[in-house]
């Protein structure tokens, strides 16, 4: 992959031009085409004040490894040097080498004085995570801007963020929003990774001194695949790959979140002052969510659920007749499925397809009080600077999981649980890569 950069004051353009040997198409375990890199330039529109000559090299090819490394092979051709640190750091974690290189640079490092920054979306998650990190936390937006032929039509909408944006800065805090195409790299449309959701962050890192990157990463996406099953966080690629790259360049990986459900996250956010502004629905509108979408569906369950509440049956009919949720409820297993079990054991009505699907998953035979406490083995995740300030945010507001919680959410396994229940069969296409 080749790379080259372009800054026209406040704007950064990558342009990208694959090589012979690169792989520009993902597939699944089955051979199914999952995305295709792209490579479209890509535009940054940075803040008045921002200044490329005051950033470290090594950030800028960050962004470019973000953008391209999943489709890159043997070597990512900068038009700038890095420092060999970097170089070496990257090809650890990637099948590629970054070149050139310049001996005489040293890797970045942020100056005294430096504070995190938070991947923010103005969701949910992110919400409860800017509530546990510091109050010097500096969350950044990725904004879409621009269009491509690929999308003449798109049910996202930014308004919901920006709003959330404004109302956080409205309340004192340091907000920022960056402008970027680059999710037109990707078909079809959207983040290529979690990585690029953050690659703002690198781009403002030196300018507003930052020196780790927080996310709204839960525990089902961390910890338990989805819902799908357990896996060790640390030995996955997610982790091996995206956070040896911010290392590479001093701003480490702080997953506050990793170690809280969903269902914690959401509780957090209810008794919260962001409450109102968060907003985890990308096709609604501020404080209009489109309630038409499977995050609508599990959302608005969830939240009764936590209240107590049971929702009238008239209001359980539309949400299951929602076609995304209905579709995704017919799956085995679902995703989620743990937050699905956890409003289905707090429902007391007599709903025929809460209750059918009650049933269907044999949610009386399945313990999950865990979701409601902390999964204290993911202090391994949070940025050094940070952790013993995090532990104790966290613990204020939810208890450590027992040790009997810990194993038991080790041998979470729903893809066992519906081959054994018939819900998934062994044969069934795609069972194997499940397993």
């Amino acid at each position: 992959m080749r790379v080259k950069l372009d800054i026209d004051g406040q704007r950064v353009i990558y342009h990208f031009e694959l090589e012979p040997r690169d792989k520009p198409i993902r597939r699944a375990h089955n051979g199914r085409v999952v995305a295709r890199f792209v490579p479209e330039d890509v535009i940054y529109e940075l803040p008045p004040g921002w200044r490329a000559d005051k950033m470290h090299p090594d950030l800028l090819a960050a962004v470019a490894v973000a953008i391209a490394g999943e489709a890159t092979r043997r070597v990512l051709r900068l038009s700038w040097p890095v420092s060999r640190a970097f170089s070496d750091r990257i090809a650890a974690a990637y099948p590629f080498q970054v070149r050139p290189t310049r001996a005489s640079l040293t890797p970045r490092q942020p100056r005294a004085g430096a504070r995190p920054a938070l991947a923010y979306s103005a969701g949910g998650d992110s919400t409860a995570a800017l509530r546990l990190m510091p109050p010097e936390t500096v969350p950044v937006f990725l904004e879409r801007v621009g269009s491509s032929p690929r999308l003449p039509y798109s049910l996202y909408y930014k308004d919901a963020a920006l709003r959330a944006c404004g109302i956080l800065r409205q309340a004192g805090r340091e907000v920022w929003t960056v402008g970027t195409n680059v999710e037109f790299t990707r078909e079809p449309i959207g983040y290529a990774n979690d990585a690029v959701t953050a690659t703002p962050i690198l781009l403002l890192a030196d300018w507003l001194n930052l020196d780790a990157t927080g996310y709204g990463l839960i525990l089902e996406s961390a910890y338990l695949d989805k819902g799908y099953r357990f896996r060790e966080y640390t030995q996955s690629r997610h982790w091996r790959v995206y956070a040896t790259l911010f290392a590479a360049v001093g701003l480490p990986w702080h997953l506050v979140t990793a170690g809280l459900s969903e269902v914690v996250t959401t509780r957090l956010v209810l008794e919260s002052p962001y409450h109102h502004v968060a907003q985890s629905c990308t096709r609604g509108t501020f404080a209009s969510p489109c309630e038409n979408c499977w995050k609508c569906f599990r959302k608005r369950l969830l939240e009764a659920a936590l209240a107590g509440v049971d929702l009238p049956p008239a209001v359980l009919d539309r949400y299951f007749d929602i076609h995304e949720a209905s579709s995704k409820l017919d799956e085995a297993p679902i995703k989620h499925e743990d937050v699905v079990l956890f409003i289905l054991q707090r429902y007391r009505g007599a709903h025929r397809r809460m209750r059918g699907l009650y049933d269907e998953l044999l949610a009386d035979e399945v313990d999950v009080g865990w979701l409601q406490r902390w999964f204290s083995p993911s202090r391994e995740l949070l940025a050094a600077a940070y952790a013993a300030d995090t532990e104790r945010r966290i613990t204020q507001s939810v208890p450590p999981m027992t040790d009997q919680d810990i194993a038991a959410v080790r041998a979470w396994d729903r893809v066992a649980a519906a081959l054994e229940c018939g819900r998934l069969a062994a044969t069934e296409p795609g069972a194997e890569a499940k397993r």
